[in-house]
């Protein structure tokens, strides 16, 4: 073909495919013979057979998507189609540009934390900082993914763009993709033909902009036999903030999410039906006594966890307050005691607040505190509740008139305060 009918093929290839000049003359120049002939289609059709199986597994993941398909995946190479694409057909070779080759790639290739992702067999043949050349091991076919408008994989090849640590050539085919493969039913060599053709035309469009293939999946919402949506009646539908005026900002409260992994926490209990009308606290059960206090800081607004008796490094119970800047995890230990909790008990939970890096530790009591616990907590984000303080708690939140059975009356109590 000569020179100048190889540039206005190229011409027209790209006024219909979105491609640069360059990228549509890459796909006619080397095999200009062939795709000048009968059918062709500008090069988007002549390529190898192993391309044209590749192209025809894509379009099966890219097209043919949803619980009644035939692509027997959970997630579908369908969601590369979120992002701007150009699909540029070569004879051994099928270049994918785009401004997000990273992301692209990343849906296209599986690995081992998402091995049900993208097609089954492709691999990572060799990463660039820009781009991606990949390799379909049951077929041999070659995939470029870049960011160059005109389909080149620039800089050096490095493994260390390879950051979601996709498979590689040497990771061979994995039972489930054999499985995924062997699912599909058999295709022919034109069943290959036809779907291999609408892989390569996913975003062929009108140089007028009069109609666009991929406008049908670009706005599900827009198809014509779906209804139409009111944007704003499904956003308060899904319970969403609205804002009067779509330049207006609403605040919306950051989600607040703790580590419990770490504790070994114990199956709830109700401790507060089986009371008695005034029960002793130092009377209780330990365990009850535990979920009693889990039950009172619920009441109180927290999110609140008893935690296993073995192996719990003095945690008796973990609570969460969401609230944002204020909030935090807390660790509880509550002592039910008839005797003043020592000063080493309170310095052992500020070294578990540190330890585990948490907001602050709590220590809940029957009993009473001496004068070196009162004034060392605050300085280590150690909050202390004593008896007559946890009475009032019980009562305020609970409605449990409690009494506290202790032998002698604490420093600077009152005999109401245990009855």
């Amino acid at each position: 073909m000569p020179s100048s009918l190889r540039r206005r093929a190229a011409h027209l290839r790209a006024a219909y495919t979105r491609e640069t000049h360059a990228l549509a003359s890459a796909g006619i120049d080397r095999h200009d013979a062939r795709a000048s002939s009968a059918g062709s289609g500008l090069g988007l059709d002549a390529c190898t057979t192993s391309q044209r199986r590749l192209r025809a597994l894509l379009a099966l993941g890219l097209l043919n998507h949803g619980p009644t398909s035939t692509w027997p995946r959970n997630v579908s190479p369908a969601d590369v189609t979120r992002y701007t694409l150009v699909v540029s057909a070569r004879h051994d070779n099928l270049v994918l540009t785009t401004r997000a080759p990273y992301n692209v790639a990343c849906w296209l290739v599986s690995r081992n934390r998402l091995p049900q992702i993208g097609l089954p067999g492709l691999r990572v043949e060799t990463s660039y900082e820009e781009g991606w050349r990949l390799l379909h091991l049951p077929t041999g076919a070659a995939l470029t993914v870049t960011s160059d408008r005109n389909g080149r994989l620039r800089g050096p090849a490095t493994a260390g763009s390879n950051y979601a640590q996709l498979w590689t050539t040497g990771v061979p085919l994995t039972a489930e993709e054999h499985a995924v493969l062997n699912a599909l039913p058999p295709l022919g060599a034109d069943t290959e033909t036809l779907l291999a053709a609408l892989t390569v035309r996913l975003c062929a469009h009108a140089p007028d902009e009069s109609w666009d293939v991929g406008t049908w999946f670009s706005s599900l919402a827009g198809r014509p036999d779906e209804p139409e949506l009111d944007p704003v009646a499904s956003l308060r539908y899904l319970n969403a903030i609205v804002s009067q005026h779509p330049y207006d900002l609403e605040p919306v409260p950051p989600v607040v999410t703790f580590d419990l992994t770490r504790y070994r926490i114990a199956p709830e209990r109700d401790v507060v039906a089986g009371l008695d009308s005034r029960p002793d606290l130092v009377a209780m059960d330990p365990i009850d006594f535990e979920h009693l206090i889990r039950r009172l800081f619920e009441k109180i607004g927290l999110k609140s966890w008893v935690t296993q008796a073995s192996r719990d490094d003095g945690i008796d119970a973990v609570a969460v307050n969401e609230e944002p800047l204020i909030g935090g995890l807390c660790i509880i230990q509550a002592k039910r005691t008839k005797n003043v909790v020592s000063a080493e008990t309170v310095r052992s939970v500020a070294g578990i607040v540190n330890d585990k890096s948490t907001s602050k530790g709590i220590v809940v009591t029957t009993a009473w505190f001496g004068k070196a616990s009162w004034d060392f907590a605050p300085r280590n984000r150690v909050e202390l509740i004593d008896g007559r303080h946890l009475k009032s708690l019980l009562l305020g939140h609970l409605g449990i008139d409690a009494l506290i059975g202790l032998p002698k009356l604490p420093p600077g109590w009152q005999t109401r305060d245990l009855s």
